[in-house]
């Protein structure tokens, strides 16, 4: 059973992502123009032979602490994600008496992002968002009379008087309405009602959370649709 307690969930990478774009960014800016690198600096260039769109001379740790990720784990995920991304690429290791030499090649996008670094969405992780929504919807209809006496006096002047029929109705209420009745997450409807889209907050099911949501959501469409054709195919 999974136990999300708001903000991102375990294993998202949202906030990863938008780490490394900062650091990229950070490290453009801070760049040394291909004309005016010393000359030790320039050989080392020059012999990598790639298409750069700057060169970064000095620590990157220092430039990593410098932004406020003071952990040393942190500074090595973030570095390999951008490695893996093709988007840096280290050309001299730095001493204390040398600096560091860092090829800034391209700067990091979801796209990027999904092909190298980011988890696909599983068949797990569904099952227990699915176990996590069905369990939210359960204590939502036994709290009702007593925690939301409005809507349930809204609700039985709209002539609900059972379980689907009130799924029903609040499906078929605006997206924006729910999230602002709703803005814990409290109750979401994208399992249980066709066509309604989660409001819950988890960022791999919902399109409006921040960063690369909109990616993870289409995973999780592309997910659910490569199993119903596999459904279909064993059928």
């Amino acid at each position: 059973m999974a136990h999300y307690k708001g903000g991102r969930p375990k294993g998202s990478t949202a906030r990863a992502f938008d780490h490394c774009a900062l650091i990229y960014r950070t490290a453009l800016e801070r760049s040394t123009p291909v004309d005016a690198l010393a000359p030790d600096v320039a050989v080392v260039v020059a012999a990598a032979d790639l298409a750069l769109e700057g060169v970064f001379v000095g620590s990157f740790y220092g430039l990593i602490r410098d932004l406020g990720m003071t952990s040393a784990n942190t500074y090595y995920q973030r570095r390999s994600e951008l490695e893996k991304m093709g988007c840096l690429r280290r050309l001299r290791h730095g001493t204390h008496w040398l600096a560091g030499v860092w090829a800034l090649l391209r700067e990091p996008d979801e796209d990027l992002w999904r092909a190298h670094v980011g988890r696909p969405f599983t068949r797990r992780r569904e099952s227990e968002y699915r176990e996590l929504h069905d369990e939210r919807l359960g204590r939502f209809l036994a709290d009702l009379p007593s925690r939301y006496p409005d809507l349930l006096a809204e609700l039985v002047r709209a002539g609900c008087h059972s379980a689907g029929s009130v799924l029903a109705y609040l499906g078929d209420l605006p997206e924006a309405h729910l999230r602002a009745r709703f803005p814990g997450g409290e109750l979401c409807l994208g399992y249980d009602v066709p066509g309604v889209r989660h409001t819950c907050g988890i960022a791999e099911l919902d399109p409006r959370a921040p960063s690369t949501a909109e990616g993870s959501y289409k995973r999780r469409a592309d997910h659910l649709a490569v199993g119903s054709r596999e459904a279909i195919t064993t059928a």
